[in-house]
């Protein structure tokens, strides 16, 4: 009977300490809200979470050419714009590839709101990289309209610095699809960010060094 509640004890203890963490990061994330500034310890918790976001949808796209749909072979019809079937090609479908882009989380968005394109996840295939091996579009998943310090961390990971290159041109006419917003896209040069050049992942910012995006090259055709 002494060992059970013993054992009772230490189970009651965990759980206490794990709702302590736990609070201590939710409140860390809530006065990063009211001060505009985040954290190092939130931004690099956010930073990881894009990072891991990034690669499950990666690995859905995968998972639809082992199944044995080529990347020229991607639909990007969203829902409600499917169509007739066979949907196994349709990358958002649940009978493709099943992905869908989350929202970003509230901390890792700017403390200024955007003009447009909003602060999201896009995917599709829209724009050639020029360092890949064609001329075609290139398949690009960016998390558009970041934090600043999210950004950095997110380089520090993928590069071991916190540098973010200046693009050339505006991020979102390199790295969103122009159904998404007014404007037309330009091609992703290496002109417009020599640093990018055979770079698949990393964040950026735009000429203005207002804007940060975090772009992934999926697929390179």
């Amino acid at each position: 009977m002494n060992t059970q509640k013993g054992n009772a004890f230490i189970y009651v203890l965990i759980a206490v300490i794990l709702f302590a963490a736990l609070s201590f990061v939710l409140m860390q994330q809530e006065d990063s809200k009211e001060t505009g500034t985040l954290s190092p310890e939130t931004a690099k918790i956010l930073s990881t979470q894009l990072i891991t976001t990034a690669t499950q949808i990666k690995g859905a796209l995968d998972q639809m050419i082992f199944a044995g749909t080529t990347p020229e072979e991607f639909d990007f019809r969203k829902p409600g714009a499917f169509g007739a079937t066979p949907h196994v090609d349709k990358v958002f479908h649940p009978e493709g590839g099943g992905v869908t882009l989350p929202p970003l989380p509230d901390n890792a968005l700017p403390s200024t709101a955007l003009s447009g394109p909003n602060s999201g996840w896009y995917l599709g295939r829209f724009n050639n990289v020029e360092w890949t091996p064609t001329t075609e579009d290139d398949v690009i998943l960016t998390a558009y309209g970041i934090d600043r310090m999210v950004c950095e961390e997110i380089n520090r990971t993928l590069t071991g610095s916190t540098t973010i290159p200046v693009l050339g041109a505006e991020a979102k006419n390199l790295l969103v699809d122009d159904g998404e917003y007014s404007g037309s896209n330009v091609d992703f040069t290496i002109a417009s960010c020599g640093t990018c050049e055979s770079v698949v992942s990393l964040c950026v910012t735009n000429p203005a060094q207002t804007t940060y995006a975090f772009y992934n090259v999926l697929f390179a055709e």
